[in-house]
């Protein structure tokens, strides 16, 4: 499902280097809609639970795509049920005070993008961004809290690509 994951986790396997550019920027074609967006975010999602399941021997030899990997699963996991279930759930019955962990979530994401972002002169275009990210965020983390049951705990595949855009 997520074939660039799938090359660059073979490549690390063979024992081949896989690098990047710094400098490159890409502009990705955004989901007009929900149900596009859905389809994206379900195939991305699924896609990194399957290649965690083909690769993950390989995955846990090499340092860095080990690191990478476990934050990844931090994120989908524990943060998402945080900031789904566990934050809501301290502010209705304990204090309304405990919605500041969505707050503090935001520097963890803001301040790399924006050091980015003044690179490019485009601080403006990325604090735009800002409300879409927490849409984001909650929209990812209920996709990837559902492949991680799906594919992992009840052994449900997906197997229909649907192509997001």
């Amino acid at each position: 499902m997520a074939e660039d994951m799938d090359l660059t986790w073979s490549l690390y396997e063979a024992g081949h280097g896989v690098r990047f550019v710094t400098e490159a920027v890409c502009y990705p074609l955004e989901p007009h809609n929900y149900h596009f967006m859905k389809r994206q975010l379900r195939r991305w999602s699924h896609g990194f639970v399957q290649n965690l399941r083909l690769h993950w021997r390989d995955v846990v030899q090499e340092p860095t795509l080990r690191s990478i990997v476990a934050v990844a699963m931090w994120d989908a996991t524990i943060s998402s049920v945080a900031y789904l279930f566990l934050l809501p759930a301290l502010a209705v019955a304990v204090s309304p005070i405990f919605l500041l962990g969505y707050v503090i979530d935001l520097p963890a994401v803001l301040v790399p993008v924006l050091f980015q972002a003044a690179e490019r002169r485009e601080i403006r275009r990325a604090i735009a961004s800002l409300p879409g990210f927490l849409v984001q965020r909650l929209l990812n983390g209920f996709f990837m809290l559902k492949a991680v049951w799906t594919e992992f705990v009840m052994r449900q595949p997906l197997h229909a690509y649907e192509k997001g855009h």
